[in-house]
């Protein structure tokens, strides 16, 4: 069940990144984006999935002042969040038909 969560976070954070005007947003930001999606969870548990996501080019990530964290959607990861592309890890995009 926690692999299906897992899977299924990565994808609300792919989607919400997708979603944004510039592709990107702070970690915090993104934990807020996720909520309301009813992804809820801890900062540290969204730091493992960043980190999981940037070591397979999905994302990436840059330090900002107050330990905050700048997430931005590398062009792969985009094609995830779309159902363009699969990733095992990550749950599969329904693709708009």
């Amino acid at each position: 069940m926690g692999d299906a969560m897992a899977q299924m976070r990565r994808l609300a954070i792919l989607k919400a990144l997708d979603a944004a005007s510039n592709g990107s947003m702070s970690d915090m930001y993104l934990q807020a984006a996720l909520e309301q999606l009813g992804q809820a969870v801890p900062l540290h548990v969204l730091g493992r999935d960043l980190n999981w996501l940037e070591d397979i080019d999905l994302l990436s990530t840059s330090d900002m002042a107050a330990g905050m964290r700048l997430v931005v959607l590398r062009r792969e990861g985009a094609e995830v969040a779309q159902g363009k592309a699969y990733i095992d890890g990550i749950a599969k995009a329904q693709r708009p038909g």
